[in-house]
């Protein structure tokens, strides 16, 4: 296996955090079958995947996924959100919510197991615990209560968005309007917000959101945090801007054009 060089296999194990091991046979000139284990973040156990190699070493490799070529047999369950397969947000959801407590069990024990083979051979302390099983969440849509997003370009030299990385990159961002493991007001809160910057774009002459950052200091994240106190539920909003005018147009372009904001809000 070279670095920089595309391999596909099969994932024979996934790991937390979400570090799924492949398993590459190669054949050398004299027919002998190598076997290798590498490490490439976002599958699912038994999809065969294709990688870019990273990183290279006898005991530990590396990869980036690339595309997945072949799914798995437990991949059984419709994707709930349009953006699922290019977010780099969330990964399970074709497997039935069934199949992803299951593997998630699976990941917790080897942990606490792992903890105990280690103070065994230490400490001479057996394994001893019981495990009560997983409590399953009676909602699998808009259960999230704290969501952090980016801004960047959709692709290099696209137009400007506000989302999560696109799967496998570090700079291409999906905009994240319409997810569905969050309240629905998290996407009208983002689609105010791109149509503010995009706005500001174009009055500048410039699609990148660099002219922004530059002019008023912004930061590249936005954090949206809904709050629950029965019986009533608010959005907490956490825009990093060096810029106090800046900060108060958006504050205003939001109480404008998003309606919760109209009754009630308050600026810190």
């Amino acid at each position: 296996m070279k670095k920089g060089n595309i391999y596909e296999g099969v994932v024979k194990k996934v790991d937390f955090p979400n570090k799924a091991y492949v398993e590459v046979i190669e054949t050398d000139e004299n027919g002998n079958e190598d076997k290798t284990l590498t490490l490439v973040k976002g599958a699912l156990p038994g999809q065969k995947v294709k990688f870019r190699a990273k990183r290279v070493r006898k005991d530990k490799s590396q990869g980036i996924l690339m595309e997945v070529t072949e799914k798995s047999p437990i991949e059984t369950a419709n994707p709930m959100c349009s953006h699922f397969g290019k977010c780099g947000g969330c990964s399970y959801q074709t497997l039935p919510y069934e199949k992803q407590l299951e593997l998630k069990k699976n990941q917790v024990l080897e942990i606490i197991d792992n903890v105990y083979k280690t103070l065994d051979s230490s400490l001479n302390i057996k394994k001893d615990y019981i495990y009560d099983g997983i409590l399953a969440s009676p909602e699998i849509q808009g259960y999230r209560n704290k969501m952090e997003f980016s801004f960047g370009d959709e692709y290099k030299g696209g137009p400007l968005t506000l989302g999560l990385h696109k799967k496998g990159s570090v700079h291409d961002i999906v905009n994240a309007s319409g997810c569905k493991i969050v309240d629905d007001d998290y996407s009208k809160v983002i689609d105010c917000i791109v149509e503010y910057f995009r706005e500001n774009s174009r009055k500048s002459n410039r699609r990148s959101p660099q002219v922004l950052k530059e002019k008023y200091n912004i930061a590249s994240s936005l954090y949206l945090i809904e709050c629950i106190l029965s019986p009533i539920s608010y959005l907490l909003l956490s825009f990093i801007s060096k810029s106090d005018w800046f900060k108060s147009k958006l504050l205003l372009h939001l109480i404008r054009f998003y309606t919760p904001f109209n009754s009630n809000y308050t600026q810190g």
